[in-house]
């Protein structure tokens, strides 16, 4: 009969310390990215106009840790509820919006309103 190799049965060490006390909700990177998120901010555009370097499987570690602990269900989030109207910047939009109309109406409207068909005069013989 065998006997068994007593260093399997051995405990592994642990690491001195312990577990990591802080979380990741608290880097500044993160709440960065959370804050840019909840405006609709996609992950691309975080990384190159905000220079935050994080992979998209770090972001959405994140965002779905964050979005957890703000009470929001599965399948739902902050971009979401940016796009839906939901979120809680919503008054943001409301007090810009005098300003995007006014925009609109001096750029885009010029632009789209055709002018009068000019027709060649009659020749009356």
């Amino acid at each position: 009969m065998a006997t068994r190799d007593p260093l399997l049965k051995r405990s592994k060490p642990k690491a001195k310390g312990g577990r990591r006390k802080g979380t990741v909700l608290q880097e500044q990177a993160t709440i960065e990215a959370v804050c840019l998120a909840e405006l609709g901010k996609n992950n691309n555009h975080i990384r190159e106009h905000y220079g935050i370097q994080l992979s998209d499987g770090q972001f959405q570690y994140r965002l779905t840790k964050a979005k957890n602990a703000a009470g929001y269900k599965k399948g739902d989030g902050f971009r979401k509820a940016w796009r839906e109207g939901r979120s809680h910047y919503e008054e943001i939009v409301k007090a810009c919006l005098p300003e995007l109309r006014k925009d609109y109406q001096t750029h885009i409207l010029p632009q789209a309103e055709k002018p009068a068909v000019q027709v060649s005069p009659l020749k009356v013989e």
